[in-house]
């Protein structure tokens, strides 16, 4: 098959992606997450109340934290002061220094 259909260069992270990521939520098993990043999936997006597959990525991070692109939010985000704490607190977590995307998906009426 074409590496071209498989990949795509993103100059943003300055790092080729495999076309397929990963929500790591609604019944990923760390044996999934596992067999996923065998087939070379590298863009990972982990929501932090998904423990069941913690252990297994917190170890693909150790072996090699500049193949994946890891992607978060946080729980939830009314402050700039409660995001930068959730933050913090993914990345203390997961025991890597960075995010690559940190999502933020609730903006009400309110949060204005």
């Amino acid at each position: 098959m074409n590496d071209d259909f498989l990949y795509r260069d993103v100059p943003a992270f300055g790092r080729r992606l495999f076309r397929l990521g990963l929500a790591t939520n609604f019944g990923v098993e760390s044996v999934d997450l596992e067999w996923a990043l065998e087939q070379g999936v590298n863009y990972i997006f982990w929501p932090p109340n998904t423990r069941r597959v913690k252990t297994s990525l917190k170890a693909a991070l150790n072996r090699d934290r500049e193949s994946f692109i890891l992607a978060s939010e946080p729980t939830t985000g009314y402050f700039g002061g409660s995001i930068k704490r959730a933050c913090d607190r993914l990345l203390k977590t997961l025991g890597t220094e960075y995010l690559d995307v940190f999502q933020i998906f609730w903006l009400g009426r309110m949060s204005a």
